[in-house]
């Protein structure tokens, strides 16, 4: 069994801050519950998941874990959070109480650098990695590589198109963008130039 199960102790880091306790902090990722907006998860550089439960007035630390990167929220179910980190997907089913970490099938040894969910069917996610893309269609239990076609090994952020699971857009630490629309079973280059790198991408749910 890959999966390894994690409940958090008490740390002295966990005491509440104000949302300026972490201003002068790298923060990595931010996503807000769908359901409730005063729920929130942030991910602080060498430290780890923090939450608030009032929007953003205070936040403590639920879980450390100094590798994480990125985080995304299940929209059927906002209780069940995926956080990218070292050689693993955390996820949590209670929002953030306890974390399994899930490795069967990623690279070894390589920072997992993005997330992201099929919207229509959250039981599919994406993550991007320093080896490739990969994708799970059992909730992140088991990952498979979906690298065909990719012509960068980076992948720095991921999007999949609200509406159209199949579609995926993927940005790379070599200033590539690369589009599927078969869920990952190839990939081609967008012309597009962004930049010296690219760390996200988005799809506007209003026009993809």
């Amino acid at each position: 069994d890959e999966s390894y199960f994690y409940t958090p102790t008490p740390l002295p880091s966990a005491t509440p801050t104000r949302a300026g306790g972490i201003y002068d902090q790298q923060v990595l990722d931010v996503a807000i519950d769908p359901s409730n907006s005063q729920i929130g998860y942030a991910i602080v550089r060498e430290k780890g998941i923090y939450k608030t439960t009032n929007g953003g007035d205070f936040w403590t630390l639920v879980f450390a874990a100094p590798s994480a990167r990125s985080l995304v929220i299940d929209p059927s179910n906002p209780r069940n959070l995926y956080v990218t980190t070292w050689n693993a997907v955390l996820k949590s089913t209670n929002g953030g109480e306890t974390w399994a970490a899930f490795q069967e099938g990623l690279p070894i040894n390589r920072l997992v650098t993005a997330i992201a969910l099929d919207p229509g069917n959250p039981s599919i996610i994406y993550v991007g990695t320093e080896g490739g893309v990969f994708k799970s269609d059992n909730g992140g239990t088991r990952w498979y590589d979906v690298s065909g076609g990719l012509t960068a090994a980076k992948i720095y952020g991921l999007a999949v198109e609200p509406g159209n699971g199949a579609v995926v857009y993927a940005a790379s630490a070599t200033t590539k963008i690369f589009k599927t629309e078969n869920g990952g079973s190839s990939w081609r280059q967008l012309d597009y130039y962004v930049g010296d790198a690219t760390f996200a991408v988005a799809v506007d749910p209003t026009n993809p």
